[in-house]
């Protein structure tokens, strides 16, 4: 049923709320892009505009990767998957940190319509569980690091025998029960050929169960469209090709939004695998110029009490986003002084939103 919000609404940073209905709306901007395409289609020819592009930096290692590059790992992932039986609705649970497997076998999942449900890497047992329980999923992605206490929710969540555990290394297959993601990356027939096929209306393809950040209890699961994904970008908002930068894995919306966001329009997406320090985000963010980036409040707190903070180049930077906790306004207010050309705000919220 069609509702009014403008006249009996209040609004916040273009979101509105409408007091009969209880019920927040997101903001409403047309998409730029066809979010009837569906996610992986517009990614794949995304990528194929600009083979030789850098899109992904690795500021651990320094080993890059170009469109092109990106495109047939994508590709591979998703012929490699669907050899392997599984089709558009299945669930697929990802416990993966920031490494340079995670966004091909990501989006090579989209590109065949699985449901993805991102799980933070360093959950407790009982918190896999709680969301494994729910999703049921066919299919499951960890890293090394976890790989023990995900394979023990698994057995205890997962009801079908059959579900399979992908390790994010290159000797997950030889631990058993797992088998290693880098399989799903090696050469395969028709690659080359590749064409991502329609998946219908993507405004009822579900393409996530996206968890909540969990500081109100147990990981809330926040249902979402492919089409959501194409017309509700956090971080779109000015034409730019210049490189992005957060902490966060796939488990934050902010994670989700910054990989988009580099897919979609060619920007270099810097990660790191290494947990937050000041002194690594600030030698990050004047190596590779950083024009976009989002942290927690915390690792503000952190970078504004650093004592060579003022030494740093931040001129790069455009916008600052905050989240993932309650962000107190003179934080912002702090950071904003440090920033020539850029903007600091809170995104606190945006997966409910």
């Amino acid at each position: 049923m069609a509702t009014d919000r403008s006249e009996s609404g209040s609004q916040c940073n273009g979101s509105e709320y409408d007091p009969k209905q209880k019920l927040w709306y997101g903001e409403r901007l047309p998409s730029v892009l066809n979010p009837e395409a569906g996610i992986g289609r517009i990614i794949l020819d995304s990528l194929a505009r600009s083979p030789d592009k850098v899109i992904q930096i690795n500021a651990d290692t320094g080993a890059k990767v170009t469109c092109g590059e990106m495109r047939l790992k994508i590709i591979r992932v998703a012929i490699h998957l669907r050899k392997l039986g599984y089709t558009k609705g299945d669930f697929v649970s990802v416990a993966c940190g920031n490494n340079e497997l995670v966004v091909p076998v990501f989006m090579g999942c989209w590109v065949l319509g699985l449901a993805m449900n991102p799980l933070a890497p360093v959950f407790a047992k009982d918190d896999f569980v709680h969301m494994m329980s729910q999703t049921q999923s066919r299919l499951v992605f960890c890293d090394p690091s976890n790989r023990k206490i995900v394979q023990e929710a698994v057995r205890e969540a997962i009801k079908d025998p059959k579900v399979q555990l992908y390790v994010m290394d290159d000797e997950g297959g030889s631990v058993e029960g797992c088998r290693s993601a880098s399989e799903l990356l090696e050469p395969i027939e028709g690659e080359q050929e590749f064409r991502a096929e329609y998946l219908g209306d993507a405004t009822k393809l579900l393409a996530m169960v996206l968890c909540s950040s969990g500081t109100t209890g147990l990981p809330k699961g926040v249902c979402l469209s492919q089409a959501h994904f194409v017309d509700g970008m956090v971080f779109s908002t000015e034409v730019s090709d210049g490189p992005i930068f957060n902490f966060s894995s796939l488990f934050w919306a902010t994670g989700i939004f910054g990989v988009l966001t580099s897919l979609f329009y060619g920007r270099p997406r810097v990660l790191t695998n290494n947990p937050f320090n000041p002194d690594l985000l600030l030698n990050i963010i004047e190596k590779h110029r950083i024009e976009n980036l989002f942290t927690a409040p915390s690792y503000i707190s952190a970078l504004l009490a650093h004592p060579r903070l003022s030494r740093f180049d931040l001129s790069s930077v455009r916008h600052w986003h905050a989240g993932g906790a309650m962000v107190v306004e003179e934080l912002i207010v702090q950071l904003q002084s440090h920033l020539p050309n850029g903007h600091a705000r809170s995104i606190y919220g945006s997966s409910e939103i």
